[in-house]
């Protein structure tokens, strides 16, 4: 089995035990390569997880993905209990492919939200955290779990057509499935102003406003390539 250590960096001071990959360059027959430097800093041991889209994330969230911070699992409390799990996707969906939510059965007001890896987890956590949802902030935190189970027999309680679990990993609607996807760069936290893509070409502003002023919306813009 494979879980995330708590320590933040390793000792690898005695050399019949440990090695130091990190030197640069690395030669096998020299002293440096059985015994590291003690100087070496705890930020330069720390191996880098490398997962799709890191770096975009990095510069969104300001650091390193930290593998005692959390994984891909998060913990959103103070929710509506009228939420639904296809709410939930949505929302935590412009942060990073969320491919589980779990509403707990006997705590409504929280939830379980696995991501593809442990960067869009920091990242919607960072990003959504306080974010305002049915008149109620969410707090976010990461989950000291590092999957989701959901039960596949109906005798139980979180079974999907309970409405209270749903797996989104066949889900059309990931966005970060691509490195260089440009989806990275929509990624804010919550605002006032939305950007609305794929209008379709016969739509101007007034119809498009028209069509979310249910919601609130007061005045809407078209930019058209040139």
């Amino acid at each position: 089995a494979i879980a995330f250590a708590k320590l933040s960096s390793l000792d690898c001071t005695d050399p019949t035990c440990s090695r130091d990959f990190t030197l640069h360059p690395f030669d096998e027959n020299s002293p440096e390569a059985a015994v590291p430097s003690q100087s070496t800093s705890a930020s330069t041991m720390q191996t880098q997880i490398a997962y799709p889209g890191t770096q975009a994330y990095d510069r969104l969230t300001g650091g390193v993905v930290d593998p005692s911070g959390g994984g891909n699992v998060l913990l959103v409390n103070h929710l509506d209990e009228r939420v639904k799990p296809d709410e939930l996707f949505n929302l935590f969906g412009t942060c990073g492919d969320v491919m589980k939510v779990k509403i707990l059965f006997n705590k409504r007001d929280s939830a379980l939200l696995e991501f593809r890896n442990p960067a869009q987890a920091k990242c919607a956590k960072d990003m959504l955290q306080g974010c305002p949802m049915h008149g109620r902030e969410l707090h976010i935190v990461p989950s000291s779990k590092q999957y989701i189970t959901i039960a596949n027999s109906a005798n139980n309680p979180d079974f999907e057509d309970s409405g209270l679990s749903r797996e989104y990993r066949r889900s059309q609607m990931h966005r970060f499935k691509d490195d260089n996807s440009r989806q990275f760069q929509y990624i804010r936290p919550p605002c006032e102003t939305l950007h609305v893509s794929n209008v379709p070409p016969h739509f101007d502003d007034q119809r498009l406003q028209e069509l979310f002023a249910p919601y609130g919306v007061q005045h809407a813009e078209i930019f058209r390539k040139k």
